[in-house]
């Protein structure tokens, strides 16, 4: 494994519940020893404690009503309901009272959302994020006769592609890598995750000089893995799988292989 990060994001599941979790963590300490004791884990948790949370940032402050009628008469809600908004405004401020209410309406639901991210009662749960790197096997294994050589090629995807950008955003609870949780982002920097996801060809020689031996080769490839779990209490403490991304971010091709002799094929 090479990182490992936690953080506080809106709950996916609904049998989430930190309150439940914090309870059980005040009342028997010793059952962070099943997820592991981590000094990251337990500052998320003292965070969910004292009621703060990582919210997504916004452009404007979505809760006022002045925000939301703003969304409406400039037509980001479609042209057709700003330019109905527009007309019945000319007529007597009917836009006005009608979009007001609407606006009222809105602005009280994003609150309650808002909320519900920040209450620690709410809908919340405590993630880790764990970053790792290891070489897989190709599922084809070359066997040369003594004295001969061939080229292999290999044909894989390297980097992400933009569905598996969206996944991730998703599951880290963010509209954007790049945009929310900055420090989370800047961590995240350095496994290459923005990169454009681009086909390669991978040409590699192979061959076999020992006199008397087959020789069976066998092709590597350097894998990165980006693996999400919620904090979830179902008897007891336990981490749940919420996305698994599998990618490429370098081109090298590692090899091993055996020798066999003749008599054994």
């Amino acid at each position: 494994m090479i990182k490992q990060h936690f953080f506080v994001a809106p709950a996916m599941s609904s049998e989430s519940d930190v309150r439940a979790i914090l309870d059980l963590v005040d009342s028997y300490p010793d059952a962070l020893s099943a997820v592991n004791w981590d000094p990251g884990l337990i500052g998320q948790l003292d965070a969910a404690r004292a009621g703060r949370s990582h919210l997504v940032p916004a452009g404007m402050d979505a809760t006022s009503i002045r925000s939301q009628l703003w969304t409406i008469f400039t037509g980001r809600d479609g042209w057709l309901i700003a330019t109905v908004a527009w007309l019945l405004s000319l007529f007597y401020g009917l836009g006005l009272i009608i979009f007001g209410a609407v606006a009222f309406f809105r602005a009280r639901r994003a609150s309650a959302e808002q909320r519900a991210q920040v209450d620690p009662g709410g809908a919340l749960e405590v993630r880790r994020l764990r970053v790792t790197q290891y070489w897989e096997r190709e599922a084809h294994v070359e066997q040369l006769a003594p004295g001969t050589s061939s080229i292999s090629t290999t044909r894989f995807r390297l980097g992400i592609t933009e569905a598996q950008t969206r996944d991730l955003s998703l599951n880290l609870g963010m509209a954007a890598v790049r945009t929310a949780l900055p420090e989370l982002a800047v961590r995240l920097a350095n496994t290459r995750l923005t990169e454009e996801s681009r086909e390669i060809e991978k040409t590699i020689q192979l061959s076999n000089d020992r006199t008397g031996f087959y020789r069976r080769i066998a092709l590597w490839r350097l894998v990165d893995a980006v693996s999400i779990e919620a904090l979830m209490f179902r008897d007891g403490l336990q981490w749940m799988q919420r996305s698994t991304l599998k990618y490429y971010s370098s081109s090298s091709i590692a090899t091993t292989f055996v020798d066999i002799a003749r008599a054994d094929i």
